[in-house]
Protein backbone atom coordinates (compact mmCIF):
# COMPACT_ATOMS: atom_id res chain seq x y z
CA UNK A 1 0.00 0.00 0.00
CA UNK A 2 2.65 2.73 0.63
CA UNK A 3 4.72 1.82 -2.74
CA UNK A 4 1.34 2.80 -4.53
CA UNK A 5 0.68 5.47 -2.54
CA UNK A 6 3.94 6.75 -3.78
CA UNK A 7 3.18 5.51 -7.06
CA UNK A 8 0.04 7.95 -7.21
CA UNK A 9 1.74 10.97 -5.87
CA UNK A 10 4.14 10.71 -7.94
CA UNK A 11 1.82 10.46 -10.93
CA UNK A 12 -0.71 13.26 -9.05
CA UNK A 13 2.78 15.22 -9.50
CA UNK A 14 2.55 14.91 -13.50
CA UNK A 15 -0.36 16.11 -13.65
CA UNK A 16 -1.69 19.52 -14.90
CA UNK A 17 -3.70 19.66 -11.11
CA UNK A 18 -0.31 20.23 -9.78
CA UNK A 19 0.82 24.20 -10.77
CA UNK A 20 4.48 23.32 -9.26
CA UNK A 21 4.95 20.63 -11.90
CA UNK A 22 6.62 21.60 -15.80
CA UNK A 23 4.01 19.81 -17.70
CA UNK A 24 5.98 17.54 -19.90
CA UNK A 25 5.23 13.86 -21.42
CA UNK A 26 8.67 13.31 -19.74
CA UNK A 27 7.67 14.15 -16.22
CA UNK A 28 8.59 12.22 -13.61
CA UNK A 29 7.96 13.50 -10.35
CA UNK A 30 10.90 15.29 -8.36
CA UNK A 31 12.65 16.02 -11.57
CA UNK A 32 10.19 18.30 -12.94
CA UNK A 33 9.32 20.54 -9.79
CA UNK A 34 9.17 24.07 -10.78
CA UNK A 35 11.47 25.42 -7.78
CA UNK A 36 10.27 28.96 -8.17
CA UNK A 37 6.82 27.97 -7.18
CA UNK A 38 8.30 26.93 -3.52
CA UNK A 39 5.10 26.65 -1.78
CA UNK A 40 3.54 24.09 -4.19
CA UNK A 41 7.31 22.43 -4.05
CA UNK A 42 7.33 22.31 0.05
CA UNK A 43 3.90 20.97 -0.62
CA UNK A 44 4.75 18.33 -3.14
CA UNK A 45 7.56 16.92 -0.93
CA UNK A 46 5.91 17.64 2.39
CA UNK A 47 3.28 15.24 0.23
CA UNK A 48 5.98 12.41 -0.50
CA UNK A 49 7.31 12.19 3.23
CA UNK A 50 3.63 12.20 4.54
CA UNK A 51 3.97 9.02 6.18
CA UNK A 52 7.44 8.96 7.23
CA UNK A 53 8.56 9.69 10.84
CA UNK A 54 11.29 12.56 11.76
CA UNK A 55 12.73 10.31 14.74
CA UNK A 56 15.66 8.21 15.83
CA UNK A 57 13.75 4.95 15.50
CA UNK A 58 12.39 4.93 12.22
CA UNK A 59 13.32 2.36 9.68
CA UNK A 60 15.01 3.86 7.49
CA UNK A 61 15.67 1.13 5.27
CA UNK A 62 11.87 1.27 4.21
CA UNK A 63 12.81 4.79 2.35
CA UNK A 64 12.48 5.32 -1.29
CA UNK A 65 15.28 6.80 -3.47
CA UNK A 66 12.10 9.23 -4.27
CA UNK A 67 11.29 10.25 -0.65
CA UNK A 68 15.50 10.57 0.27
CA UNK A 69 15.86 13.09 -2.50
CA UNK A 70 12.59 14.69 -0.92
CA UNK A 71 14.06 15.27 2.22
CA UNK A 72 17.72 16.14 0.72
CA UNK A 73 15.54 18.83 -1.20
CA UNK A 74 13.14 20.36 1.19
CA UNK A 75 15.98 20.16 4.38
CA UNK A 76 17.84 22.64 1.55
CA UNK A 77 14.49 24.82 1.41
CA UNK A 78 14.22 25.07 5.07
CA UNK A 79 18.04 26.36 5.42
CA UNK A 80 17.84 28.76 3.33
CA UNK A 81 16.65 32.40 4.58
CA UNK A 82 13.22 33.24 3.05
CA UNK A 83 9.86 32.07 4.90
CA UNK A 84 10.11 28.50 5.06
CA UNK A 85 13.43 29.00 6.81
CA UNK A 86 13.62 25.74 10.01
CA UNK A 87 17.16 25.09 10.71
CA UNK A 88 15.59 21.90 13.65
CA UNK A 89 13.37 20.66 10.93
CA UNK A 90 16.08 20.65 8.13
CA UNK A 91 18.82 18.90 10.75
CA UNK A 92 15.76 16.21 11.23
CA UNK A 93 15.44 15.59 7.38
CA UNK A 94 19.24 15.37 7.16
CA UNK A 95 19.68 13.09 10.08
CA UNK A 96 17.00 10.61 8.61
CA UNK A 97 18.35 11.22 4.92
CA UNK A 98 22.14 10.10 6.06
CA UNK A 99 21.05 7.33 8.13
CA UNK A 100 19.05 6.19 5.06
CA UNK A 101 21.72 6.86 2.57
CA UNK A 102 24.55 4.89 4.87
CA UNK A 103 22.40 1.86 5.10
CA UNK A 104 22.37 2.09 1.02
CA UNK A 105 26.08 1.86 0.75
CA UNK A 106 27.95 -0.99 -0.38
CA UNK A 107 31.40 -0.17 0.54
CA UNK A 108 32.15 2.95 -1.14
CA UNK A 109 29.51 2.27 -3.30
CA UNK A 110 25.96 2.87 -3.80
CA UNK A 111 22.72 5.26 -5.47
CA UNK A 112 24.29 7.74 -3.45
CA UNK A 113 27.86 6.94 -4.77
CA UNK A 114 30.05 9.90 -3.73
CA UNK A 115 27.90 10.21 -0.23
CA UNK A 116 29.06 6.83 0.56
CA UNK A 117 32.30 7.57 -0.10
CA UNK A 118 31.95 9.19 3.60
CA UNK A 119 30.71 6.37 5.06
CA UNK A 120 35.25 5.55 5.85
CA UNK A 121 35.38 9.54 6.40
CA UNK A 122 32.78 10.70 8.63
CA UNK A 123 34.14 14.07 10.09
CA UNK A 124 33.54 15.43 6.37
CA UNK A 125 29.96 15.38 7.26
CA UNK A 126 28.66 17.53 9.58
CA UNK A 127 26.10 16.41 12.09
CA UNK A 128 24.54 19.24 12.74
CA UNK A 129 24.06 22.33 10.61
CA UNK A 130 23.52 26.06 11.48
CA UNK A 131 23.02 27.24 7.85
CA UNK A 132 22.86 26.32 4.06
CA UNK A 133 26.60 26.50 3.87
CA UNK A 134 27.06 24.38 6.49
CA UNK A 135 25.24 22.03 4.19
CA UNK A 136 26.46 22.37 1.16
CA UNK A 137 28.72 19.00 1.15
CA UNK A 138 26.33 17.27 1.81
CA UNK A 139 23.83 18.32 -0.97
CA UNK A 140 27.39 17.60 -3.64
CA UNK A 141 27.69 14.30 -2.33
CA UNK A 142 23.86 13.57 -2.20
CA UNK A 143 21.73 15.64 -4.67
CA UNK A 144 20.44 14.21 -7.51
CA UNK A 145 20.63 17.84 -9.57
CA UNK A 146 20.48 21.31 -8.95
CA UNK A 147 17.67 23.80 -10.70
CA UNK A 148 19.19 26.84 -11.89
CA UNK A 149 16.82 28.72 -9.25
CA UNK A 150 18.81 27.62 -6.59
CA UNK A 151 21.97 29.48 -7.55
CA UNK A 152 19.74 32.54 -8.73
CA UNK A 153 18.61 32.54 -5.22
CA UNK A 154 21.96 31.87 -3.33
CA UNK A 155 25.33 32.08 -5.03
CA UNK A 156 26.94 29.56 -2.59
CA UNK A 157 24.35 26.74 -4.18
CA UNK A 158 26.88 27.05 -6.86
CA UNK A 159 29.35 25.51 -5.02
CA UNK A 160 27.33 21.93 -5.21
CA UNK A 161 28.32 21.69 -9.08
CA UNK A 162 31.58 22.35 -8.27
CA UNK A 163 34.54 19.39 -8.82
CA UNK A 164 35.58 17.57 -5.85
CA UNK A 165 37.37 14.57 -5.45
CA UNK A 166 39.25 15.48 -8.72
CA UNK A 167 38.86 11.63 -10.51
CA UNK A 168 36.09 9.52 -11.93
CA UNK A 169 33.84 10.58 -8.65
CA UNK A 170 33.11 14.00 -9.77
CA UNK A 171 31.38 12.45 -13.07
CA UNK A 172 28.59 11.94 -9.87
CA UNK A 173 28.30 15.78 -8.97
CA UNK A 174 25.30 17.25 -9.22
CA UNK A 175 24.72 18.86 -12.60
CA UNK A 176 21.72 21.34 -13.52
CA UNK A 177 18.63 19.51 -13.74
CA UNK A 178 15.97 21.97 -15.44
CA UNK A 179 16.08 23.53 -19.09
CA UNK A 180 18.92 25.79 -18.17
CA UNK A 181 21.12 24.99 -20.72
CA UNK A 182 25.01 27.13 -20.74
CA UNK A 183 25.23 25.66 -23.90
CA UNK A 184 22.41 26.59 -25.36
CA UNK A 185 23.93 30.68 -24.78
CA UNK A 186 27.27 29.65 -25.74
CA UNK A 187 28.34 26.32 -28.03
CA UNK A 188 31.82 25.82 -27.44
CA UNK A 189 32.33 23.39 -29.68
CA UNK A 190 31.54 25.70 -32.50
CA UNK A 191 34.98 27.33 -31.90
CA UNK A 192 36.49 24.25 -30.64
CA UNK A 193 36.48 22.20 -33.25
CA UNK A 194 37.87 23.74 -35.80
CA UNK A 195 40.71 23.18 -37.50
CA UNK A 196 42.75 25.96 -36.65
CA UNK A 197 41.71 25.45 -33.32
CA UNK A 198 44.91 23.38 -32.79
CA UNK A 199 47.02 26.49 -33.06
CA UNK A 200 45.34 28.00 -29.95
CA UNK A 201 45.73 24.21 -28.38
CA UNK A 202 49.82 24.63 -28.78
CA UNK A 203 50.03 27.59 -26.80
CA UNK A 204 49.55 25.03 -24.30
CA UNK A 205 53.56 23.04 -24.43
CA UNK A 206 51.79 20.89 -21.57
CA UNK A 207 50.81 17.33 -22.51
CA UNK A 208 46.96 16.52 -21.95
CA UNK A 209 46.15 15.39 -18.47
CA UNK A 210 45.07 11.66 -18.78
CA UNK A 211 43.44 9.53 -16.17
CA UNK A 212 40.46 10.37 -13.21
CA UNK A 213 41.91 13.66 -12.47
CA UNK A 214 40.17 15.11 -16.31
CA UNK A 215 37.21 14.47 -14.74
CA UNK A 216 37.55 17.05 -11.94
CA UNK A 217 38.76 19.58 -14.22
CA UNK A 218 35.98 19.18 -16.56
CA UNK A 219 33.70 19.77 -13.41
CA UNK A 220 35.59 22.87 -12.70
CA UNK A 221 35.15 23.94 -15.89
CA UNK A 222 31.82 23.50 -16.28
CA UNK A 223 31.37 25.21 -12.46
CA UNK A 224 32.90 28.15 -13.76
CA UNK A 225 30.85 28.36 -16.85
CA UNK A 226 27.19 28.62 -15.37
CA UNK A 227 28.94 30.39 -12.64
CA UNK A 228 30.58 33.35 -15.33
CA UNK A 229 26.86 33.16 -16.85
CA UNK A 230 25.02 33.77 -12.85
CA UNK A 231 26.98 36.00 -11.64
CA UNK A 232 30.07 37.44 -13.77
CA UNK A 233 30.75 40.56 -11.73
CA UNK A 234 31.62 37.92 -8.59
CA UNK A 235 33.13 35.66 -10.55
CA UNK A 236 36.02 37.82 -12.06
CA UNK A 237 35.83 40.75 -9.41
CA UNK A 238 37.93 42.85 -10.09
CA UNK A 239 39.69 41.88 -12.93
CA UNK A 240 40.07 43.53 -16.06
CA UNK A 241 40.57 42.33 -19.83
CA UNK A 242 43.85 43.53 -19.34
CA UNK A 243 44.98 41.28 -16.37
CA UNK A 244 42.81 38.44 -16.93
CA UNK A 245 44.69 35.17 -17.29
CA UNK A 246 45.19 31.53 -16.29
CA UNK A 247 47.98 30.63 -14.29
CA UNK A 248 49.93 27.06 -14.40
CA UNK A 249 51.59 25.37 -11.79
CA UNK A 250 54.04 22.94 -12.48
CA UNK A 251 55.13 20.31 -9.77
CA UNK A 252 58.37 19.38 -10.54
CA UNK A 253 60.21 23.03 -11.09
CA UNK A 254 58.17 25.19 -8.82
CA UNK A 255 57.27 27.45 -11.81
CA UNK A 256 54.15 29.36 -12.49
CA UNK A 257 53.15 30.40 -16.10
CA UNK A 258 50.90 33.31 -16.53
CA UNK A 259 48.76 33.16 -19.86
CA UNK A 260 46.75 36.65 -20.44
CA UNK A 261 43.28 36.88 -22.57
CA UNK A 262 44.52 39.28 -24.31
CA UNK A 263 47.47 37.21 -25.66
CA UNK A 264 44.68 34.83 -26.59
CA UNK A 265 42.89 37.33 -28.66
CA UNK A 266 45.91 38.43 -30.47
CA UNK A 267 46.71 34.85 -31.44
CA UNK A 268 42.99 34.38 -32.08
CA UNK A 269 42.12 37.23 -34.72
CA UNK A 270 45.46 35.82 -36.26
CA UNK A 271 42.72 33.30 -38.09
CA UNK A 272 39.43 34.47 -39.57
CA UNK A 273 37.85 31.53 -38.93
CA UNK A 274 38.82 31.31 -34.87
CA UNK A 275 37.80 35.47 -35.00
CA UNK A 276 34.64 35.34 -36.52
CA UNK A 277 33.59 32.34 -34.11
CA UNK A 278 35.17 34.39 -31.33
CA UNK A 279 33.12 36.97 -31.87
CA UNK A 280 29.62 35.72 -32.30
CA UNK A 281 30.76 33.76 -28.34
CA UNK A 282 30.90 37.38 -27.70
CA UNK A 283 27.82 38.29 -29.26
CA UNK A 284 25.41 35.67 -27.67
CA UNK A 285 27.13 36.43 -24.72
CA UNK A 286 26.52 39.79 -24.51
CA UNK A 287 22.91 39.30 -25.46
CA UNK A 288 22.31 37.12 -23.05
CA UNK A 289 23.34 39.65 -19.97
CA UNK A 290 21.50 42.15 -21.14
CA UNK A 291 18.24 40.23 -21.70
CA UNK A 292 18.54 37.78 -18.78
CA UNK A 293 20.47 39.59 -15.97
CA UNK A 294 19.20 43.45 -16.91
CA UNK A 295 22.73 44.57 -17.62
CA UNK A 296 23.62 47.90 -19.51
CA UNK A 297 25.07 47.43 -22.80
CA UNK A 298 28.65 48.42 -21.59
CA UNK A 299 29.02 46.06 -18.52
CA UNK A 300 27.17 43.20 -21.12
CA UNK A 301 29.97 43.57 -23.76
CA UNK A 302 32.70 43.87 -20.99
CA UNK A 303 32.04 40.54 -19.03
CA UNK A 304 30.80 38.84 -22.47
CA UNK A 305 34.40 39.16 -23.62
CA UNK A 306 35.62 38.17 -20.18
CA UNK A 307 33.77 35.28 -20.45
CA UNK A 308 34.59 34.09 -24.01
CA UNK A 309 37.90 34.54 -23.52
CA UNK A 310 37.96 32.88 -20.30
CA UNK A 311 35.91 30.27 -21.59
CA UNK A 312 38.74 29.49 -24.53
CA UNK A 313 41.68 29.81 -21.93
CA UNK A 314 40.62 26.89 -19.56
CA UNK A 315 39.99 24.85 -22.27
CA UNK A 316 43.67 25.02 -23.16
CA UNK A 317 45.49 25.66 -20.03
CA UNK A 318 43.14 23.49 -17.87
CA UNK A 319 42.81 19.99 -19.17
Amino acid sequence: MKQLTILFLLLLGCSTQNPSIIEDQNCHGIDCIKWNKKQQTVQYYEQILDRVKLDNNYKTDSLTYDQIDAMLYLSYIYLTDGQFKDIEKANKLLTTAKKAMWQDCDGYHGHYDNFCYFQYYQDGIPTFVNNLQDAIIIYQMSLPCVYIDMIQENEKAIDIIDGYFGSSRDVSIPALCDTFNPYKIVNIDDITTLKSYTYLENLNKEPETEGTIRFGFQRTRYHDFVYMLMYPANYFKTDNFKDLHVQQYDMDTDKKTKFFAHQLEQEIYKHPDLKQEYKKMIISLEQYYISSLGMNSKDAANYARMTASMIILQDIFIR
